[in-house]
């Protein structure tokens, strides 16, 4: 059990190499043998949205988690700008620190960029200026458990404030090889993000469109994972 409680879910967004669409990440949900990601370096999203000063300067990570927060709240019909955002990261910007790290090995001196980059949640930072986030703002790691922190977080924090809406985005990118052992890999196998628009009761559907499904966190075990939860979706 995660929490004594459910969440709605009023619009999820997902993003990884290979899966850019709802319908991708159908048929990846519906094939009991998914196919392993591509080998092929994948670009994160462009981001029309984000002015070309502040793109530029975006990591990775950023950018998909940037591109799945946009696509929710525009799913969601919502401006996400006034609402808890929760990030749930098992690893955080590590290629990066991984850089950082081999650079300090050979006695070279550090990027400052990088530097500032090198924290846990700059995918939240870039978000309060890129998209002018105001509410309350939370990052919370938990290892295997990650995921269901965030979920436990989400539903906290929509139970102790006047927040009608918060959004939990879960992401990660692939452990550099220096922080695993051969025998024994740390998922994920690709950079991936995901953004969830909950609430804690559904709105009035408007007629003729499925109601929003409803997340019951009670059922959940703690070391659920982002495949499993889109299922429940």
């Amino acid at each position: 059990m995660i929490a004594p409680g459910s969440l709605v879910c009023a619009a999820w967004c997902a993003a990884a190499p290979d899966r850019l669409t709802h319908e991708d990440w159908r048929r990846f949900l519906a094939d009991p043998n998914p196919a392993a990601p591509s080998e092929t370096p994948t670009k994160p999203p462009v981001l029309s949205q984000v002015p070309p000063m502040l793109r530029r300067r975006l990591t990775p990570l950023s950018r998909w988690v940037l591109h799945t927060w946009y696509g929710a709240c525009e799913r969601a019909h919502i401006d996400g700008s006034e609402h808890p955002l929760i990030f749930a990261s098992r690893h955080g910007e590590i290629a990066i620190l991984a850089d950082l790290l081999d650079t300090m090995s050979q006695g070279a001196p550090l990027s400052p960029t990088d530097f500032c980059h090198s924290v846990h949640h700059t995918p939240t930072g870039y978000m309060s200026m890129a998209a002018h986030h105001r509410g309350i703002s939370r990052t919370v790691s938990a290892g295997p458990q990650t995921l269901a922190a965030g979920l436990l977080e989400t539903w906290t924090l929509l139970h102790t404030s006047d927040a009608p809406y918060a959004l939990l985005t879960a992401a990660d990118e692939v452990v550099p090889d220096v922080f695993t052992e051969a025998d024994a890999p740390v998922p994920p196998a690709a950079p991936y993000a995901a953004t969830f628009v909950f609430q804690r009761e559904p709105c009035d559907a408007t007629p003729g469109t499925p109601a929003a499904p409803r997340l019951d966190l009670s059922s959940l075990g703690r070391d659920i994972d982002l495949r499993a939860l889109l299922r429940e979706l």
